[in-house]
């Protein structure tokens, strides 16, 4: 083999190399995790969904119209329901239970369990999800979502209707498998 011949394997093989390098690490970093506490959770790519009108409470950082970011988090018995939310004042939660109107025109009401916190000026609330329920979200898309928001100090909370066109059946299936 001529050395002309040679450089060139060694070139190829080295593109090889820097082609599996760069998969591998696409593969390694595309995975999404939900944290509670120290416990880390796979999960579904976050999927925004928006909702129209402006409040003074809720709005995006950069002053539009706000959205609803949307997760599902793979626990050992069902999942979690992950929401978070850009909001302007750290004493406003996720308040109520939570609506999901799915494609087939059936609804998911997650239980308000009082599980949420505020980081990186987000507000994020979690509910539990039932192995029945991950079912169903793996065969009908989520179309809306129904959730309220208060001021921790304050009595009544605010109504609102997110949607969305993500196709949330595909991640579901995914991460909780056919």
């Amino acid at each position: 083999m001529s050395p002309k011949h040679k450089r060139a394997m060694q070139n190829v093989g080295k593109l090889l190399f820097v082609l599996l390098l760069c998969t591998l690490s696409r593969a390694t970093f595309a995975q999404n995790y939900f944290y509670i506490g120290e416990q880390r959770y796979k999960a579904t790519p976050s999927r925004s969904f928006s909702f129209p009108g402006k409040n003074e409470f809720l709005i995006d950082y950069d002053g539009s119209t706000p959205f609803i970011n949307v997760s599902i988090a793979k626990r050992s018995n069902g999942g979690y329901l992950v929401l978070s939310l850009y909001c302007t004042f750290r004493f406003n939660q996720f308040s109520g239970n939570v609506f999901l109107y799915l494609s087939d025109g059936s609804v998911i009401k997650c239980y308000d369990r009082n599980m949420g916190d505020y980081v990186n000026n987000k507000i994020i609330g979690v509910y539990l999800l039932s192995p029945a329920e991950i079912e169903r979200l793996k065969r009908h898309r989520i179309e809306s979502i129904r959730f309220s928001v208060k001021h921790r100090f304050e009595v009544q909370s605010q109504s609102y209707i997110a949607t969305g066109s993500a196709n949330t059946t595909e991640d579901v299936r995914m991460l909780f498998g056919n």
